[in-house]
Order: C-alpha cells, then structure tokens, then sequence
C-alpha cells in the first residue's frame, strides 16, 4: 500500500468514515471499537484493520461519512485514495444553462450506480460465506446466477457514455467555431472543431477518449444492442484475501467489440466494479477539466 493510500485512509476515519468500500465488494463497516466486514453474514463480522486489506492489494473505492444530523455521503476515492472533488451546477448555470446540470445529474448517478454495484459484490461476499463448507474448503470458487451486479455494471456504463455526449453541449457553447456548423454526434469530433479550445485541455480530452471511451461505448453498444457481458452463467469469481474474508469479482470480456458471447475472452481476468470505478474517476476527472476551463476563461 503507498503512503499516499495510507494518508488518506487515515483522513477517511478522521472525517467520520462509516464505511470504506474496497476492490471486490470488500466493504469495512465502523462498528465503534473497530471496522469489520461481512456484517450480514450468518457466520458472524469478521474484525479487520483497513491497512490489512489494502497491503492485501485492494484499493479504497468508495467512502461512506456521516454528515451532520447523521446524514450519509457517499464519496467517489481516486486512485491515491482521496476524495473526487464534487461540483454543483447551481453556481454554473446562469453561464452553462441545463447542460451543467444534465452534468451534475449524470455524475450523481454514476456514484450511485457504482455504489449499487459494490453493494451487490458485498451481498454476494456474504452469501457465498454462508455456503462454504468449512476450513477444508478452497481458497478461490466460482459462485454461479449472480446477475445483479451485471445490472448495475450496465447502469453505470451507460451514464458514463451519456456523460461524454453531454459534455458536448458545454464544449461546443464555449469553444465551438465562430461560424455555424452543427454540433458533431461524437465527443472526438466535438473536441477536434473546438477551434478557440486549449491545446493542452484538447490533447488530455482526446486522449480520455482513446483511452475509456472507446471502451466503454463497446461496452454500452454490447449490452444494449447485442447480448449481456457476463461470464458464464452470471458467474462471480470467489477469493478468500485474508483468513475468513471472501471478495468477488464479476469478470467480463476482454474484447465486448465481438458482440457474442461464444466469441468472448477473458484471460485479461477484468472486473466489473474495478472496470466502472476507473470509468467513473476518469469521467469526473473529464467533466471537471472542462467546467474548470469554462468556468475560469473570460
């Protein structure tokens, strides 16, 4: 674990932290003296140190703190562990109109979805303990008609496209040419015509593009036009991490462009909850660089 994740675990428990969320669904609930996992498991919480799972490889996903009058919040971790910085698009309208706020509202239901998405790996953690049957029993599983984290997986794939069409509109308002020209129906093309666009700002969008949109639009087209992109049989890969602690990961394909579920691979063992949290960070990380440059620029 760097000293990055280190730091901001300890910041975490500082701010009141209810619940840290971890790679396979791993989730560590306060409990007053100490976190523990598996909390609704028939067998019994198991005690455990944050520090223990993340030196175990898993990485802090989500973080859940208390408000006050015990209000939840629910914060998006980047990848050294800290907090996604939220916007609100009150303070951006008189400028930006609805589309800040179709941005704010699609940012909001991609934290949900992937939350939903984590809860599902949680419950599937604590079911599979029940079932095991003992000591004797090996360390990884395959635990079959699982589907409901693929639900959600396909939830925040889609938001996550719709975020990149959406920030066209805010691109094309501020930076698109002088002269009419119709709002291109891709983000690649909509950033490359943004003429008065920051060089550097274009060069990072389209490479955001290259690197997660491509993929996530295969994603999207697969689920939504071809067939669902689980595997096997809604099949979730069981592991025990540390003594008595299970994570699970719904993998899917390697290559969704193949649209057919005899063509599928999976030998680049991708997870789901990983896939839409690097999604979901990467998005943020889109939508606040352009209302950052749009919102500063004269």
């Amino acid at each position: 674990m760097t000293p990055d994740i280190h730091s901001s675990l300890s910041t975490l428990l500082a701010l009141n932290c209810k619940c840290v969320i971890f790679d396979g669904g791993v989730a560590l609930h306060w409990a007053g003296a100490g976190f523990q996992t598996h909390v609704n498991s028939k067998g019994g919480p198991v005690p455990v140190d944050p520090s223990q799972i993340a030196n175990a490889g898993l990485r802090p996903l989500l973080a859940i703190i208390r408000l006050p009058a015990d209000v939840p919040l629910t914060v998006l971790l980047d990848a050294t562990g800290r907090g996604v910085r939220r916007f609100s698009a009150m303070g951006l309208f008189e400028r930006h109109g609805f589309h800040a706020f179709d941005l704010e509202y699609l940012s909001a239901a991609l934290v949900y979805h992937l939350e939903a998405l984590a809860r599902h790996y949680e419950t599937i953690r604590d079911r599979f303990r029940e079932i095991i049957p003992g000591a004797s029993v090996s360390k990884e599983a395959n635990y079959q008609n699982q589907p409901e984290p693929y639900f959600e997986f396909d939830a925040v794939i889609t938001a996550a496209r719709r975020a990149y069409n959406s920030c066209r509109y805010l691109l094309w308002q501020r930076w698109g040419p002088a002269t009419y020209f119709p709002l291109p129906n891709s983000f690649s093309r909509t950033v490359s015509l943004c003429e008065s666009l920051d060089s550097n700002l274009r060069a990072d969008l389209l490479a955001s593009w290259d690197q997660c949109g491509i993929k996530l639009t295969a994603y999207r087209d697969c689920m939504q036009h071809y067939v669902p992109v689980d595997f096997g049989l809604a099949t979730v890969s069981m592991k025990e991490v540390l003594p008595g602690i299970w994570s699970a990961s719904a993998r899917i394909p390697d290559n969704p462009e193949a649209r057919s579920k005899k063509a599928f691979r999976f030998q680049g063992r991708l997870d789901a909850l990983s896939f839409a949290w690097q999604v979901a960070v990467e998005v943020h990380r889109v939508i606040d660089l352009i209302l950052h440059e749009a919102y500063s620029e004269n």
